[in-house]
Order: structure tokens, then sequence, then C-alpha cells
């Protein structure tokens, strides 16, 4: 959903390592402002989302690169924010956002559904 990731296909190695770094630091800043999931939390929430998408794209290019990366500091976050929004979910709430396309397995694009997902589609990096 975000075609903004080929520039990751051309970055030199540390270069990629350092966007990654970032893009995680910022994903924790955003996931410590503690937006509720409902309607009117909605277009603060979606920019979480893209930048949960960008880090999975830049993951993936780095696996091609056989590049290993340290991913706990990602899997705390993860596991922060589903917390967080099971907890403090509106039950009615559809996050609505076209994502027909998207994998269960890409779960920050159904975050409003995450009760229904497996513990194996939630640790999706």
């Amino acid at each position: 959903m975000n075609d903004d990731t080929s520039k990751f296909l051309k970055m030199p190695n540390n270069d990629l390592l350092l966007e990654l770094t970032a893009h995680i630091n910022e994903y924790g800043v955003w996931i410590n402002k503690e937006f509720e999931l409902n309607e009117s939390d909605e277009d603060d929430i979606f920019p979480i989302v893209v930048m949960r998408e960008t880090i999975h794209k830049i993951l993936e290019e780095l696996q091609k690169r056989s590049i290993s990366f340290d991913a706990s500091t990602l899997r705390t976050l993860d596991k922060k924010w589903q917390s967080y929004l099971q907890n403090h979910k509106d039950s009615d709430y559809i996050f609505s956002v076209n994502r027909d396309d998207e994998p269960k397995s890409n779960w920050w694009w159904w975050i409003d559904q995450l009760d229904t997902l497996t513990d194996e589609e939630k640790t999706t990096l």
C-alpha cells in the first residue's frame, strides 16, 4: 500500500540499516502517544500503520541482501501496540482503509481485528 519504498532498493546497506533504525525509533514515539482505536483517532492511527508497513519493506530488503538485524526492539514495540489497541478499542470500530490485497500476516493493516488473527500472524515483522 505504500509505493514510496522503492528508494530502499538503491540504498547502500549501512544507509538502509540507519533508515530502519530511524523508522523504528519514530514508530516507538508514535506508539507512546497512545491513540485509541476509534473513528476520532483514525487520522492519527493511519500514519503509524504506514510507518509499520515501511519498516516491513525495509526488513524485506535487508533479508534479500542477507543482512541480519536485531529485531527485539521492534518485536517489543509491536507487542506493546497490539496490547494497547486491544485494550483501547471501540468494539464497533472498523478501520476504513482499502486493505483487500493485504494478507492477515501484515497485521498492522488489520488492527481493528487483532482478536481474530493467529499468534503467528501477529508476530510478523
